[in-house]
This record gives structure tokens, C-alpha cells and sequence, in this order.
């Protein structure tokens, strides 16, 4: 057990990356280069929004759905279907591109 009464977390490191990139590399990038860094940016929130998600939920969920919807135990026109669809969608997107989201 460590003696270290504040534990550094997988998140605390990536954030303490993404503030190094967004407030000190990314203006100094002109070109190519600051394109490159607003993906990385990008990438890293990802890896943040992913690293707070519950694990493996998203996937088990489209795995099961694929595996539902190819075996024939429900169809995509059911609407029980389409909102389980629609709602793995937006866990997926909460992830990938929260942006993306637009409110109903």
C-alpha cells in the first residue's frame, strides 16, 4: 500500500497531458502542426470520457444487439429495437464526440 495520501489516477495523467498540449504546444503549432494537435486533443478526450465510462458496457451492448439482430431474435423494424439502437448510438457518442449530440 502506498504511503501517498493523493494517488495519482489514470484520468489525473491524462488530463495533466491534455492541459500540457492545449495550453502550451497547441499555440506554438502552426500548420499541419496544429492540426495535429487538436487530434491528439481530440483523442485524448476520448481516452478520458472512455477511462470514466462504466468498462466494456458499450460493446457487450452492440455485441449482443449484433448478435440479436443477426440471429433473427428481433428485428430492426421493431421500435424496442430501434430505441436500443438509438441508445447505444448515444453511449457511443458520449465517448467518441459528445459534440454530436443533438438534444431532442
Amino acid at each position: 500500500m502506498s504511503d501517498d495520501p493523493l494517488p495519482v489516477t489514470t484520468d489525473d495523467m491524462l488530463e495533466a497531458l491534455e492541459i500540457f498540449l492545449r495550453d502550451e504546444v497547441s499555440p506554438q503549432m502552426k500548420g499541419y502542426g496544429e492540426f495535429r494537435s487538436r487530434v491528439a486533443l481530440n483523442i485524448l478526450g476520448m481516452l478520458r470520457r472512455e477511462q470514466q465510462a462504466e468498462p466494456g458496457v458499450v460493446n457487450e451492448e452492440m455485441t449482443q444487439l449484433a448478435t440479436d439482430l443477426r440471429t433473427g431474435n428481433v428485428s430492426w423494424q421493431n421500435q424496442k429495437t430501434l430505441d436500443r439502437i438509438k441508445a447505444s448510438n448515444m453511449k457511443r457518442l458520449r465517448i467518441n464526440n459528445p459534440k454530436w449530440i443533438l438534444e431532442d
